[in-house]
């Protein structure tokens, strides 16, 4: 899923870029999304606007990056410098999270053992050469992307290089 600010919208694609849908068009600066799963909902911000939507369009001051976590919404601010947290349903109860930085906070990220729930994960158990993407619209489940293995299916150089790394994504 991601946002542009130059064509206004939102989309999603698999991670090998098929696809690809566009969820909410029409849009001013949508610069940050974040997906609730567990409520089948999708919240963004628009800078031009200084909204947060689906929610109760609650008016903030002037939005960047955000974050979901249970009934939360984290979220940066630029005019304020800070980090700021609100209920997710209406953005009340804003509460500063941070005190006066000398910089402007870009990103955020929230981190907990319970957002992470073991699934299937085809590129755990298939070997690409350089690059596995996991794919709904692969009968594998998986794509391999920059791969020229030989005829014997190995990965030719790679495979017999020292340094070998294997980046998996998903």
């Amino acid at each position: 899923m991601w946002s542009t600010w130059r064509s206004s919208k939102i989309e999603i694609a698999n991670m090998d870029g098929t696809n690809r849908t566009l969820l909410v068009p029409d849009l001013r600066w949508p610069n940050a999304i974040a997906a609730d799963p567990s409520k089948g909902r999708l919240y963004f911000l628009d800078a031009q606007t200084d909204t947060a939507e689906e929610l109760v369009n609650a008016e903030l001051k002037h939005p960047y990056a955000m974050a979901l976590w249970a009934n939360k919404l984290y979220y940066t601010d630029w005019i304020t410098d800070q980090v700021w947290t609100c209920d997710k349903k209406d953005c009340g109860n804003q509460k500063k999270l941070t005190r006066w930085q000398e910089r402007t906070p870009y990103g955020i990220v929230v981190y907990h053992p319970d957002m992470f729930s073991e699934a299937e994960n085809s590129c755990r158990e298939n070997i690409c050469c350089k690059l596995c993407l996991l794919s709904s619209s692969s009968e594998s489940g998986y794509k391999c992307l920059f791969d020229d293995p030989s005829e014997d299916g190995r990965c030719g150089d790679l495979q017999r290089s020292s340094k070998q790394m294997k980046v998996v994504v998903g």
